[in-house]
């Protein structure tokens, strides 16, 4: 018999656990670490970039945590989404000295391609996971 985990709403108080969890599910991704460059720590700096990320809309309830951070999920509500990805200015700034190149890898990936095309990269990394997740449960 399997447990259920609790679905709440994770507020600011919840990013660092999250963004541990996030951090260690995506320490192998080279989409992710590519922006990032050839830096030391690529597990606190890709911490550090969820966290940032995170924390900029954890006050916009759109943030579901699944038991003691085993897993979340962000959820934009529909017409959300340019309102949301504006946001990530100041987000942007932050992320320079986590880089090797003044953030200019993750301008090009994320920034330079607008709201629809991250979606569409965000969503097929989750269905990548989730193929993968099945395949190694087989």
């Amino acid at each position: 018999m399997s447990s259920r985990a609790a679905i709440t709403p994770a507020g600011p108080d919840r990013i660092d656990a999250l963004a541990d969890t996030i951090s260690r599910a995506f320490i192998d991704d080279p989409m992710l670490r590519w922006p990032l460059g050839d830096v030391p720590d690529i597990a606190g700096r890709l911490r550090q970039t969820f966290a940032s990320i995170c924390l900029d809309i954890a006050d916009e309830r759109v943030i579901w945590e699944a038991g003691d951070a085993d897993g979340f999920a962000v959820w934009i509500p529909a017409g959300a989404a340019e309102e949301m990805f504006a946001s990530d200015a100041a987000v942007h700034r932050q992320l320079a000295p986590l880089t090797d190149d003044d953030r200019a890898r993750y301008e090009t990936l994320w920034v330079d391609r607008g709201p629809r095309a991250q979606r569409r990269v965000v969503l097929g990394c989750a269905r990548r996971r989730a193929l993968t997740a099945r395949a190694r449960r087989r």
